[in-house]
């Protein structure tokens, strides 16, 4: 069998393992948070949103990692191979005070999936900071929930939204209700999509090392 025969039997061994194994094999995609702090609120809120957001995604066969670090000290990180050597896909989320004039009111935090750079998403303060105010000592949940729907638009690719789910376009009383008791997950439709997208990114990157085989 020829070295390009053995890697690429390698990478389809690799995939389909990922399919039937655990947690773990999850394609992992890879979460900068940048300045956060301080007025977020205490380190503990954040926390408990990464955890709510990585069982939501989780549930749709993605898992997250997360590097909280300020805007000063990050260091550049690319996407590689497919979930194996490094994250399928690097997203950064900033928090940023105000939300803009010309934006939705009701937006709470915006994804840019088709910037070529790393805008990634902004979470707004002055738009979730009143609904913490709503529902104390759940901050923790509604801000893991933004940070999922966010992320969402990400993998989706999108900024259109779903009808159901975790990706409606707006959220009531009730949503947010409901995501103190449970989480709110993606529709079947959404995590197809975006288990199709990372599909199609990790078949481009086997065939970027078949290539690099074969020369």
């Amino acid at each position: 069998m020829t070295r390009k025969n053995l890697l690429l039997t390698a990478i389809l061994l690799a995939v389909a393992n990922r399919a039937h194994a655990g947690d773990n094999s999850h394609p992992e995609v890879l979460v900068h948070v940048l300045d956060a702090f301080p007025a977020i609120g205490p380190p503990q809120i954040l926390l408990q949103g990464e955890e709510t957001a990585t069982k939501i995604l989780d549930s749709a066969g993605v898992r997250l990692r997360w590097d909280n670090v300020q805007s000063s000290s990050r260091k550049k990180s690319q996407a590689n191979g497919c979930g194996t050597d490094g994250p399928v896909q690097t997203i950064v989320i900033r928090f940023a005070p105000s939300l803009p004039r010309d934006h939705n009111p009701h937006a709470l935090a915006e994804a840019h999936p088709y910037a070529q750079d790393d805008a990634g998403v902004t979470v707004f303060y002055d738009r979730v900071l009143p609904i913490f105010s709503w529902y104390p000592r759940s901050e923790g949940r509604i801000l893991g929930h933004v940070l999922a729907h966010e992320v969402g638009h990400m993998l989706l690719g999108v900024v259109s939204h779903s009808e159901t789910g975790l990706m409606k376009s707006e959220w009531f009383n009730e949503d947010y209700r409901w995501m103190v008791l449970r989480n709110i997950n993606f529709s079947p439709g959404d995590v197809r999509s975006i288990q199709s997208n990372l599909a199609r990114i990790c078949a481009r990157a086997s065939n970027i090392l078949v290539a690099s085989a074969n020369t």
